[in-house]
């Protein structure tokens, strides 16, 4: 399976852009659901409670997603939410820690169910106004797609039910999107941290990488088909 991103998402969206990608296999997405559901509401607790947050990555994707939404990626809608009382509860271990990572660190963080995309997954950009399963999308926004249509636009802005993890779900993909003021050695940090933290809880294996404009596309081998 070859992960990519296209040259026109450099030319179109941005040139600093980076994203990294976490494949992970054998993954248990049952059994630590409650020790991760604690760490996921204790971070909740604390966005809640306090008055610091990132606003500045937040408007990072305010800026290129400009709509009449009222959110602009994962990071914004989740704090909202937070803020409006709701409490956030993923359906499997790995969404609670995308969750807790993408609250921690304000980069948008999001897990695919592998066993539900087929082919290689690529980074794209739309050239015109367009309709993802009858959602509106406008021209160049960043979209994720498999061998078969778009599952998902960056930042989490729209995702197709296909792509959701559940409790069965074994084969993962875990997208980390990074645009600036935040560092190149900052992201690496964080992809290292997700990566050591979704093994610790799930028992999965699996490798990483961050694909940018020099380097552009990567090969993982999908476990389960």
């Amino acid at each position: 399976m070859k992960v990519q991103i296209e040259e026109s998402v450099f030319e179109r969206f941005s040139k600093r852009i980076r994203i990294g990608i976490i494949h992970l296999h054998d993954v248990d997405n049952r059994k630590m659901l409650v020790e991760s559901q604690k760490l996921l509401t204790n971070m909740t607790s604390y966005v809640h409670d306090t008055k610091v947050v990132e606003q500045g990555l937040i408007d990072t994707w305010k800026k290129k997603y400009e709509t009449s939404r009222q959110y602009h990626s994962i990071v914004e809608r989740y704090v909202k939410l937070i803020k409006n009382g709701t409490e956030l509860r993923g359906r499997t271990v790995i969404d609670n820690l995308c969750m807790y990572l993408t609250l921690k660190h304000f980069v948008p963080i999001i897990p695919d169910n592998l066993s539900n995309l087929e082919g290689d997954i690529t980074f794209t950009c739309t050239k015109t106004d367009a309709e993802f399963e009858g959602y509106p999308i406008m021209e160049n926004m960043l979209y994720v797609k498999d061998k078969n249509s778009a599952y998902s636009v960056s930042g989490d802005y729209w995702r197709s039910e296909r792509s959701l993890c559940n409790t069965k779900s074994t084969d993962v993909l875990i997208r980390l999107e990074m645009l600036p003021p935040m560092t190149a050695a900052k992201f690496r940090e964080i992809v290292t941290e997700t990566i050591m933290l979704a093994r610790k809880f799930t028992n999965g294996h699996g490798a990483s990488k961050i694909l940018t404009k020099k380097h552009r596309e990567a090969t993982f081998k999908k476990i389960h088909e």
